[in-house]
């Protein structure tokens, strides 16, 4: 059934109507916007901010389990991304099995891949396919907030160019491409060629110079020459340092 136009005088005469029926309630931040001459925002909706806050949370973890059950072979990538995404800059315990024996390892979230996390600690940076990671979480004891003011460092220029020339702005610094695209494993560690590092894949440990990967396979060279390892198959990979690589080569 359709419905019938209105004439422009009908419209107005109805929305006058309505906003004679209109309850006005006051909000006090924008009283106080007012005040201080920032002028006058639109709330996003007719609840209070807190409750808002905590609908769009509720929405977005309702959204993720249906996601998880229309997608159920990416339910695993998907909600490890979630969690570390919200763990950026925060310390995470993170668990992975070597052949038989499990492994636990704690770092603070640097980098969330599509199929990976990046790990740092003091002395290494460690990288972690989700598809090896049995569990993940906070440890016990550490609070579970993020501390920005010991990494979040104001820009006002560099805000100024994402919101002009997003794009342009992204392109040029790497940090930036790492932070708004979900890199994969293998992109991100073509960053790393020449680094020290020791790969654990199939429960047995290699050390060697990363020398790129390409192709789903990462050539890492050692002594004994070139050795390729398929992607798939990493558990953990972690940067050496000179004296680390020096006490690994002598201990095998």
């Amino acid at each position: 059934m359709t419905k019938e136009p209105k004439h422009l005088d009908q419209y107005l005469r109805e929305l006058r109507e309505k906003r004679e029926r209109e309850i006005i309630s006051e909000d006090a931040a924008n009283e106080l916007s007012a005040q201080r001459g920032q002028g006058l925002t639109s709330p996003a909706a007719e609840v209070s901010t807190e409750e808002l806050k905590l609908l769009k949370e509720s929405i977005m973890v309702q959204n993720l389990s249906r996601m998880g059950q229309a997608l159920p072979a990416r339910r695993r990538a998907m909600m490890l991304r979630t969690f570390f995404k919200h763990k950026r800059n925060m310390t995470v315990e993170v668990f992975v099995r070597v052949g038989e024996h499990p492994l636990d390892t704690l770092g603070k979230v640097t980098a969330v891949g599509r199929d990976f996390v990046g790990l740092s600690t003091l002395r290494e940076r460690l990288f972690i396919p989700y598809a090896a990671i049995e569990s993940a979480r906070v440890p016990f004891g550490t609070p579970d907030v993020s501390y920005t003011h010991q990494h979040l460092i104001l820009d006002e220029k560099l805000r100024r160019q994402l919101l002009t020339s997003f794009g342009e702005t992204v392109a040029k610094r790497e940090e930036l491409v790492r932070q708004f695209f979900e890199e994969s494993l293998e992109t991100h560690l073509q960053g790393w060629t020449g680094t020290r590092a020791e790969v654990i894949a199939e429960g047995r440990s290699l050390a060697g110079t990363l020398r790129g990967a390409q192709g789903g396979v990462l050539t890492v060279k050692t002594r004994n020459g070139p050795v390729k390892i398929p992607l798939a198959k990493i558990t953990l990979l972690r940067t050496l340092r000179l004296l680390a690589a020096l006490r690994h080569l002598f201990s095998r």
